[in-house]
């Protein structure tokens, strides 16, 4: 489905999902009174219709009943949702089912309208709370999917870092691996020493640390400690 900005200019798109004459009539009638917005209207009494209709056309809203002839509680709101994701609904219910209610908003409606309360206001505030609330939880997925694609681009593919030092090539300059890292996610790095090299560069604690072990560790790959962390130990204090 097609969407496109909307200027104050351009009316407002409606879907009215409703098979109660009385209410379509009663809907048209509070939607023409806004101001100074004008409104189009496209209603259907059937899911399934609705379903044709809105992968062929652009709304900028749907209003939906939560009993129709084809569809029971959430189930237009779940169908709605796959095929037109970026339409925001208000639900119309006749049920004081706040537990149903809260149901559709997690199915993915934005806002939700009890019949009895149904009136100019509240379904104008409704609307717009809808197409509000459905921009910005947009703007976040967008923002999050940036950020996910950001940092997965940073930290993938040939990295360049020395076979000695283990410093890392950004550029014609080298960063060390805990800088290069750190400055591209948000990781934090704090520092110990494995068995071997208290055993290489501090022998006088090795001797304390593990004195029936000593001159058996690897120096070239992590070894396994009594504390069950391989190739690593607790803070030593130098």
């Amino acid at each position: 489905m097609q969407t496109r900005g909307k200027t104050s200019a351009s009316p407002l798109r409606v879907l009215l999902v409703e098979d109660n004459p009385g209410d379509v009539e009663l809907i048209r009638t509070y939607l023409a009174r806004f101001q100074p917005t004008s409104v189009t209207v496209e209603s259907v009494g059937l899911l399934s219709l609705a379903l044709q209709i809105v992968v062929q056309r652009v709304f900028d809203v749907a209003i939906v009943d939560l009993k129709l002839p084809d569809a029971q509680g959430t189930e237009a709101i779940d169908a709605l949702h796959i095929v037109a994701s970026n339409v925001p609904i208000v639900v119309l219910t006749q049920m004081q089912d706040e537990e149903l209610a809260f149901k559709c908003i997690d199915a993915g409606a934005q806002d939700f309208l009890y019949k009895d309360d149904l009136h100019e206001n509240t379904l104008r505030c409704a609307i717009r709370f809808a197409i509000l609330r459905h921009h910005e939880a947009q703007e976040k997925m967008m923002l999050l999917r940036q950020l996910e694609a950001t940092l997965t681009k940073v930290l993938s593919g040939y990295v360049t870092i020395c076979m000695h030092c283990k410093q890392i090539r950004v550029g014609s300059a080298w960063q060390s691996l805990e800088t290069y890292v750190e400055r591209r996610s948000n990781a934090k790095f704090t520092h110990s020493v494995c068995p071997g090299c208290v055993e290489a560069h501090y022998p006088e604690y090795a001797e304390k640390l593990w004195p029936q072990d000593l001159g058996k560790h690897d120096f070239t790959a992590p070894v396994p400690n009594e504390r069950g962390v391989d190739g690593f130990v607790d803070e030593v204090q130098i």
